[in-house]
């Protein structure tokens, strides 16, 4: 997993170039975070009713997918947070303390609306182009898919 997360610190570095011809969700870096969830082995950790955790083989990747309380569904509009931790000093992680890298996602009752948000930052996105939405949408059900399974 090491070796995979040293590539995919490369490959964003040598990216970032041309990140700015590219959608939002590509320049806040979301392709690294598509790369490792798509290449991570996640294991079930502990699932109730309208939440699940999963966590990576190595204990150093993980996602809790919560569906929100009814408050938040009738005033925001939300239905599903994805909430993603990477801990690992190439995510700008100190060696000896824990993480607060990773992503919010929130998925929206309107399929076509998502928004990210980038831990311990002020930025955020709204996913605008069809390709962004695919992308988003395909981490959540293959999540989603992981959480079911036995």
């Amino acid at each position: 997993m090491k070796k995979f997360l040293v590539f995919t610190a490369a490959a964003f570095l040598l990216g970032s170039g041309y990140a700015s011809s590219q959608d939002k969700t590509s320049q806040m870096g979301i392709g690294i975070y598509d790369l490792i969830i798509k290449h991570t082995n996640f294991i079930k950790g502990s699932c109730e009713t309208h939440l699940c955790n999963l966590v990576s083989e190595d204990k150093n990747i993980k996602v809790e997918i919560k569906r929100v309380a009814f408050d938040l569904f009738l005033s925001r509009d939300l239905n599903i947070i994805m909430d993603i931790n990477v801990d690992s000093i190439l995510f700008n992680c100190q060696a000896k303390a824990p993480c607060e890298s990773g992503l919010v996602v929130h998925y929206h009752n309107d399929a076509n609306l998502i928004r990210v948000y980038i831990k311990n930052s002020d930025y955020s996105i709204e996913a605008s182009t069809k390709g962004e939405v695919k992308l988003l949408n395909g981490w959540l059900k293959k999540l989603l898919d992981l959480a079911r399974a036995a």
